[in-house]
């Protein structure tokens, strides 16, 4: 049973038992003139005024803790996206390191690497530069797990690409260490792009 369900319970069974209790005081004592006719009356009336506030108390309560809730999830989901956008900038420049070193040697610009790993490093900087910090302690973990993967990608990007620049092709076994970085900086990035889209939907009132 909800909070809200349980107040409602709890002023019906007030109002059931006031009431109850009233009919049995009328019944037993009846009033004797309209001043004790008046009095019962009022009683009746307070119960029912307390029995009101108590409901739009809770009532108006709910309405704050929804509200801060999805003030709390919207603060969240404007965090999240920049890094989210940042993060996946600089995976889709690593992405187009691969796709050089994996080219036909008939498809290959000799020499082009700098120029794909240029914006990627700058990206992953941008990302290193956010402030992290203002994340719960489980997003700013995540974040930085993040940020050393595509570090960690980084460095194998330009390995294979620098293998690639002096030879005709590359094995991979060679493509194995960014294969298996890049794959794990996808899969922190999809954990936080989760909560991201979790955060928007709380914050647009939607279950």
């Amino acid at each position: 049973m909800s909070r809200k369900q349980a107040i409602r319970v709890l002023v019906g069974v007030m109002l059931v038992g006031s009431v109850t209790g009233i009919c049995v005081a009328l019944r037993s004592w009846p009033p004797g003139d309209s001043g004790q006719v008046a009095a019962w009356v009022q009683a009746v009336g307070s119960i029912a005024a307390i029995a009101a506030a108590i409901l739009v108390a809770s009532d108006q309560h709910r309405q704050a803790l929804e509200r801060d809730k999805r003030e709390g999830a919207r603060r969240m989901a404007q965090l999240l996206g920049v890094p989210l956008a940042v993060a996946e900038r600089a995976m889709d420049h690593l992405g187009r390191c691969i796709d050089y070193a994996k080219a036909p040697a008939g498809n290959i610009d000799w020499g082009a690497s700098a120029d794909l790993l240029e914006p990627a490093a700058a990206e992953i900087e941008r990302f290193a530069a956010l402030p992290m910090q203002e994340l719960p302690y489980r997003l700013f973990k995540s974040a930085y797990e993040l940020l050393d993967l595509l570090y960690e990608a980084q460095r194998e990007a330009r390995l294979i690409t620098s293998i690639r620049d002096s030879q005709l092709y590359i094995t991979q076994v060679q493509l194995q260490g960014f294969e298996l970085a890049i794959g794990k900086a996808r899969l922190y990035y999809r954990r936080m792009a989760d909560d991201y889209l979790e955060a928007e939907a709380e914050a647009a009132g939607r279950e």
